[in-house]
């Protein structure tokens, strides 16, 4: 089976907490359900143990463990091969939907485990194996991996990039670490054949410094599913409606400690709680959680994915994201689709979602941020409504992500996109699994199916009606890039 797209820049694909895993997750299912074979590269330890994490170290018998491409560097999986060893799907969808998984393939390959050479070391493997199997687009993720996108060139493939963000600008590096992403950064703008960004801000920037087009498309979110269960809160302590939600991995660039500060000197509303959201191992993250331990009714909730975040974000009754760094975060998308009222950083990729000024704070100013806390818990807490961030999500959905990716590949190789067997595959979906969403279907008014449906697949004016107040108003043209 002739690979479309082989993408490689990730850890792992199982449930994560990381922007770039999230992201080629999504994406990777909605291009399968489009007819595209993808492989996605893994690396070989982080595979184990995320499956090890998400199905308790199961591992299938008589069932083969894929094949070896003869040089010792990688194994490949589908989703069909290793059975329940891949039990947390690719996507929410993709475990109701076989025929998308079945058209992506894990190749776990290895990488050392020295810190400052398992990136680019896997990188460079990711590229070789890339070299004997020739996918017909090599989509890099990251600037870190960018350092390759020359020798990739070198060996005959096509390079498409996709930019997430500015890693160098991430407290946790050094001088060295830094310089080396700035190089990533420089070598993908000079030898990738395409480099789409995640945010409006992150393309204009490139644009400018470096002097050639940069595509923007950015990250994407589904419309969550209706709960029922509390447990996830019952098993926290925490009630409905009465904490302040923050998700991210526990680094220096989130700012949780500014949160902490800001969380303590809010005017006192009974029971109100603080959860964070996120892990990390490092200096940081234990000095982090030292002085949540010591402030009142600050949780530190470790690592959520699944139906534990989804719950504690449908009823969170604000988010709040006070990074210093970002490049356009899907947790806050997935926070605006759950209705979450909204505190975040002023910084560009956060603007760019258009908030009103009182729901913005500088970056690093505690008091700022604890008013605007104070104002929007008070009010939230008086109300008990929800947020309908509709109108504006409907551009940051994971279909229309993928279709517009699919159309830059296809730019860029014309045997990628709507093929007749593509087209085959892709009808054959339907037919087996109807879907609402009339956004896909160009606006035409597609009737709403009466079979069920993925919970995942609301038409967002459904979540519209499901929501309470509609806290914000944006014109859709307003948003058209």
């Amino acid at each position: 089976m002739k690979i479309d797209v082989f993408m490689m820049g990730l850890r792992h694909i199982h449930a994560t907490q990381g922007g770039i895993e999230t992201h080629v997750r999504h994406l990777a299912n909605e291009m399968a359900a489009q007819g595209l074979n993808i492989a996605i590269a893994v690396r070989t330890r982080d595979f184990a143990r995320s499956r090890r994490q998400t199905s308790g170290g199961f591992q299938p018998k008589g069932q083969r463990n894929g094949e070896d491409i003869g040089i010792g560097l990688a194994r490949g999986h589908t989703t069909t091969e290793t059975g329940t060893g891949l039990q947390r799907p690719l996507s929410p969808t993709a475990g109701d939907n076989n025929d998308a998984a079945a058209a992506i393939r894990i190749v776990p390959i290895w990488a050392p485990r020295i810190v400052a050479l398992d990136a680019i070391l896997h990188s460079l493997l990711c590229v070789f194996y890339a070299a004997i199997t020739r996918p017909r687009i090599v989509h890099i993720h990251g600037i870190g991996p960018g350092l390759v996108t020359p020798i990739a060139c070198l060996l005959g493939l096509t390079v498409v990039a996709t930019h997430h963000g500015q890693d160098y600008q991430r407290e946790k590096w050094g001088l060295v670490a830094r310089a080396a992403l700035r190089l990533g950064e420089w070598m993908q703008s000079k030898f990738a054949t395409t480099i789409i960004c995640v945010s409006r801000s992150l393309r204009d920037t490139l644009k400018n410094r470096y002097d050639r087009n940069y595509i923007y498309v950015p990250n994407g979110v589904h419309a969550p599913r209706e709960l029922s269960s509390l447990a996830p809160l019952e098993s926290l302590g925490l009630t409905p409606g009465a904490y302040i939600l923050s998700v991210g991995r526990l680094v220096p660039e989130k700012r949780h400690g500014d949160l902490i500060d800001a969380f303590v000197a809010v005017e006192k509303i009974p029971d109100l709680k603080l959860v964070i959201v996120g892990e990390g191992k490092s200096r940081y993250a234990d000095w982090l959680k030292r002085k949540a331990a010591n402030a009142p009714n600050v949780v530190m909730a470790g690592y959520r994915g699944g139906k534990e975040l989804e719950a504690l974000y449908a009823n969170a009754l604000v988010f709040a994201l006070p990074s210093s760094h970002e490049g356009l975060p899907i947790v806050l998308l997935e926070a605006m689709a759950h209705g979450c009222e909204i505190i975040v950083s002023d910084i560009a990729p956060h603007r760019e979602l258009g908030f009103t000024s009182g729901r913005y704070h500088g970056v690093g100013d505690i008091p700022s941020l604890s008013a605007r806390i104070t104002n929007v818990a008070l009010r939230g807490t008086l109300k008990g409504e929800r947020c309908d961030w509709s109108s504006l999500l409907h551009h940051y959905r994971w279909s229309s992500v993928a279709q517009k990716t699919v159309e830059i590949f296809g730019s860029v190789d014309p045997r990628i996109g709507p093929s007749s067997s593509g087209k085959e595959r892709a009808l054959s979906m339907r037919a087996a699994r109807p879907q609402v969403d009339p956004g896909d279907a160009g606006g035409s008014g597609a009737s709403i199916s009466k079979e069920p449906i993925h919970p995942y697949n609301h038409d967002w004016e459904q979540l519209r009606a499901r929501n309470g107040s509609i806290a914000e108003h944006r014109s859709p043209d307003q948003l058209i890039d």
